[in-house]
């Protein structure tokens, strides 16, 4: 390799580094940047709690369900412009969920903004797998990186800083939906100038020597791939879902109701606190990731090593109060984010190319509907009880769910990317896909 096609080749990596990092960012910093400003968007538009608990929660609801759709469109528009079809779709939902200061248009952008997200996110693994195919763990902490820093921004910056600075709830919204707009710009430069994504070939191919019409009917066509919703019944996808689910479930249980917690126990003043301690320390399960996460994604013991933990962090937190809420909080957040990551690692890790969107969309499903029913199954029993503290118990439950899928999961112990490129892994069913360039 000469000179100059080596520094060529680092260039283009760099911006792949840059774009998984940014596509991260993007996957929850709209997303969390509504939290800080519901009292003000609730005096606005007058919401009661069930809008209130709609509006939030209607994001995580379009990741489960919008999973399925992205993988359709990957496969009918391919990966490049569902990337570019989520980004936009996302900014454009994001900026105007405050046009018009309606209800409505809060509702419909919002759904449209989590639609985006759903496109893009089953769009990522596969972009993971054909950038970085030898450092697919490291590539997935990378943009997990972005993910959970999106996160933590959105929720400790927009009071403070950005809500100051626009004046208004609707400014700080479209604010928000900036970054996402230049991701958008760099993944068109980058992605515009890479081979093709997962451009199979017809379902139904012409012969090679076509034979005279017949009056026989036509066999049964045996497609050579599988859809998107057979493989989200795929064992796979279960399993992977209820690990990510259960990483999930902990997180935003923990989000949402340990601020009614505080509260019933006379610590008010302390939410900003524990919210803050939940958040950030995600941050250093990232880092860890991207030192270690290509070996780590070849074991089972580190899946149910983290999820006994959060078993027995979200146990605690059935039971604690300040300072110890506090310790556990950030013990949770730590765990919780780990384990989604290396969840997140796992269909470009051990699938084929052409399999990591619909196995990623399965999980994605499977996840994310999980993290939706869960936490409002938990504030449902606490409203029929009138106990605060039962609304922590899905966090629990969760991880018990992701305990359970991580003894029995096998992981793809192959090191090398060719080994990666070619097998299926002990956990994919199914007869072997079409030959991939």
């Amino acid at each position: 390799m000469t000179p100059s096609s080596l520094a060529v080749r680092r260039r283009r990596d760099a911006k792949r580094w840059v774009a998984l990092w940014l596509l991260g960012l993007s996957l929850r910093v709209t997303v969390l940047a509504l939290a800080p400003l519901l009292p003000v968007v609730t005096r606005d538009l007058r919401l009661d709690q069930t809008a209130i608990g709609a509006v939030t929660t209607l994001p995580v609801l379009l990741f489960g369900l919008g999973a399925a759709i992205g993988s359709v469109v990957i496969r009918r528009v391919g990966t490049k412009h569902a990337v570019v079809l989520g980004l936009l779709l996302e900014a454009t939902g994001g900026a105007l969920r405050g046009v018009g200061t309606s209800t409505a248009v809060l509702f419909a952008c919002t759904f449209v903004m989590g639609l985006g997200i759903a496109i893009l996110q089953p769009a990522l693994p596969t972009l993971v797998r054909r950038w970085k195919p030898g450092t697919v763990g490291t590539a997935t902490a990378v943009y997990g990186n972005g993910l959970l820093i999106g996160e933590a921004i959105a929720a400790s910056l927009t009071l403070p800083i950005v809500l100051k600075a626009t004046g208004s709830w609707q400014g700080s919204l479209a604010l928000w939906s900036a970054p996402v707009a230049i991701t958008l710009v760099l993944a068109v430069v980058v992605i515009s100038r890479d081979p093709p994504l997962l451009d199979p070939p017809p379902l139904d191919p012409p012969p090679l020597d076509p034979k005279p019409p017949s009056s026989d009917p036509p066999p049964d066509p045996q497609p050579a791939r599988a859809s998107a919703w057979s493989r989200l019944r795929a064992r796979a996808s279960w399993k992977l879902g209820l690990i990510q689910g259960g990483a999930s479930t902990a997180y935003f249980a923990a989000n949402a109701f340990l601020p009614g917690v505080l509260h019933a126990s006379g610590h008010g003043g302390e939410v900003g606190t524990a919210l803050t301690v939940l958040n950030v320390s995600q941050l250093p399960a990232s880092v860890v990731l991207v030192v270690h996460a290509d070996r780590l994604v070849r074991h089972r013991w580190p899946l149910w090593t983290v999820s006994a933990g959060l078993v027995g962090i979200s146990a605690g937190l059935l039971f604690a109060s300040p300072p110890m809420l506090f310790v556990l909080a950030g013990l949770l957040g730590f765990l919780s984010g780990f384990l989604l990551l290396l969840s997140l690692a796992l269909p470009a890790a051990a699938a084929r190319e052409s399999e990591v969107a619909p196995i990623s969309a399965g999980m994605f499903t499977i996840g994310y509907t999980m993290a939706f029913v869960l936490p409002l199954a938990g504030g449902v029993v606490a409203d029929a009880t009138g106990s605060l503290r039962v609304t922590l118990a899905p966090a629990f439950l969760g991880a018990i769910l992701a305990l359970i899928a991580s003894a029995t999961f096998t992981p793809n112990r192959s090191p090398t990317p060719a080994a990666r490129r070619g097998a299926r892994g002990a956990w994919m069913p199914g007869p072997p896909g079409p030959a991939e360039g």
